[in-house]
């Protein structure tokens, strides 16, 4: 495989193209709160500018949160379309501080005074922030490991017999307070406590018109638990300003960037895509997915309107057809969806995949062995299939958003196309590949080494998990580019191009666990010689 640097690789040509640019603060220094909105945002050749990587903390590690504002006080706002922000980075210190008490609700509050400072600056500059609505289960680290499933299950049941009043309940829910220890529900509660006097005050902040569009993502929801009555709360709140259609709570944290990043774009370019949603078997509309709290067809719903785009129940008016290959469909109802959603691709249609029947951390093998083919693959708008239905939602939403609407734009048409099949590619090999692949075996290694757990590993067990995971990444990587997108070929203007090889590859733990992986990559890419 070449791996030449003598190429046209997509970043020189982005990087000299693209004048546009989005701020963004992101939830964490994971790739999927990095890596993914610039990449999607690379599509339309824009580029996405990010604090360092060293300010964004590192799983329990706070980001600095004073510095992260510093950071957004300081930047130039020549040619910034937008500035999407994460209020938990910002008030604590990311997602994992977020489920702590450790920042006083008095501070959280006053860090937002950051955004005000923003808005009087920059009276006309869409400001996009989410929030996480904490999530039942305390953060899987060695020190909660004991009493953290214990906790989210009595919260949940606690919440249930409330609810429902149904007496039966009482026992379990007295035995399983007793397996908590006093103080960390305690801290648990405050944190949830001081979580929701956040979310009013960023409430407050786009009634002042500061906040241009909130989100707040309901973290790994369930049907029961302390995020209903929060959520309730919350909807009265803004019901109450009557600014319902400035803020939206829905399903999900961790995609919340993309979504927004997709919104700020789609409005900057004064357009509105409209999304035919075609599901794997219609029984599933009124399910729930995991980690969700509504049925998988409001979840749709929700990820649609909130990354800028429209559903419709015309398909003939669509702009795309997101498929969705919803839990629980198997025989007759997924060979109809497997085979609708080909003879889409063959005959040219515009389609995006969501893989929500994720098991065991990866999506459906069947469906990617359906679509794993280089008529196929690199023909779709886009693909997800990772963790939750509101993350996947979240991720192959905004890349059809965001490939559609370059395609409007009279841009670098190889810079879109190039940045186009990346994304596909990392999201085959990291949400499917990683996650089948090598993940279990990664775990396997951990369970095997003394120093180190499946929640967190240190030091020389850190190293070793790091190396392993790294090598077999890298081969994975390699073994998917070849079967699918190695020697293809694609039009971009009038010229023709192939892509030869992978460059400047790189795989790393942006935690301690590996739990996630991030996979980095350039493709080489070059005319087609005339005639040739």
């Amino acid at each position: 495989m070449l791996r030449a640097c003598a190429a046209f690789v997509l970043a020189v040509a982005f990087l000299g193209a693209s004048a546009e640019r989005i701020l963004v603060v992101p939830l964490d220094s994971r790739p999927s709160s990095t890596d993914f909105p610039r990449m999607l945002a690379r599509i339309a050749a824009v580029e996405v500018q990010i604090p360092s990587t060293d300010l964004l903390g590192r799983f329990t590690e706070q980001g600095q949160a004073t510095e992260i504002a510093s950071w957004l006080e300081s930047r130039d706002y020549e040619g910034v379309a937008a500035v999407v922000v994460s209020a938990d980075m910002l008030a604590y210190g990311g997602l994992i501080a977020s489920r702590v008490a450790a920042v006083s609700e008095t501070t959280a509050i006053k860090r937002l005074d950051t955004l005000r400072e923003l808005r009087a600056k920059h009276p006309d500059m869409p400001i996009y922030v989410f929030s996480a609505l904490m999530r039942t289960a305390p953060t899987a680290t060695a020190r909660t490991r004991s009493w953290r499933l214990n906790l989210a299950r009595y919260v949940e049941l606690q919440e249930k017999y409330d609810r429902t009043g149904e007496r039966r309940l009482l026992g379990e829910v007295r035995r399983l307070k007793g397996r908590v220890p006093s103080k960390e529900l305690s801290r648990y509660r405050l944190a949830r406590k001081r979580n929701m006097a956040v979310h009013k005050a960023l409430i407050r902040l786009v009634d002042e018109r500061v906040i241009t569009y909130l989100i707040i993502g309901a973290d790994d929801a369930q049907k029961y638990g302390p995020h209903y009555p929060e959520t309730q709360e919350l909807r009265g709140y803004v019901r109450d300003r009557g600014i319902a259609g400035l803020v939206y709570i829905c399903g999900g944290v961790d995609q919340c960037a993309n979504m927004l990043v997709s919104r700020a774009l789609l409005r900057s370019r004064d357009w509105t895509p409209h999304v035919f949603v075609h599901l794997s078997d219609e029984k599933s509309a009124s399910r729930r997915a995991n980690f969700e709290s509504q049925p998988l067809s409001i979840s749709i719903r929700d990820q649609i309107i909130a990354s800028g785009a429209r559903p419709t129940s015309n398909r003939q008016q669509a702009d795309y057809v997101l498929y969705v290959n919803a839990p629980q469909t198997d025989g007759p109802a997924f060979e109809k969806f497997t085979e609708t959603l080909l003879s889409a691709l063959q005959d040219g249609g515009r389609v995006a995949v969501a893989d929500i029947n994720i098991k065991s951390g990866a999506g459906d093998a069947r469906l990617i062995e359906a679509l794993w083919k280089p008529d196929r693959a690199p023909r779709l708008l886009a693909y997800a299939g990772w963790n939750t239905a509101a993350n996947t939602l979240g991720t192959t939403i905004p890349q059809a958003n965001l490939y559609l609407l370059a395609t409007r734009a009279k841009g670098d048409a190889v810079a879109r196309e190039t940045a186009q099949r990346q994304f596909l590619l990392h999201r085959f090999v990291n949400d499917y590949g990683y996650h089948r692949f090598v993940r279990p075996e990664a775990y396997r290694l951990v369970d095997s080494d003394p120093h180190a757990s499946r929640e967190e590993a240190h030091g020389a067990a850190l190293g070793r998990l790091e190396d392993w995971v790294s090598r077999n990444t890298i081969s994975l990587l390699e073994k998917y580019f070849d079967e699918v997108f190695m020697n293809s070929t694609f039009v971009a203007g009038e010229e023709q191009y192939w892509i030869y090889g992978l460059n400047e590859i790189r795989v790393t733990l942006p935690w301690p666990r590996a739990f996630e992986a991030r996979i980095e990559f350039e493709f080489l890419t070059q005319p087609v010689e005339r005639g040739s």
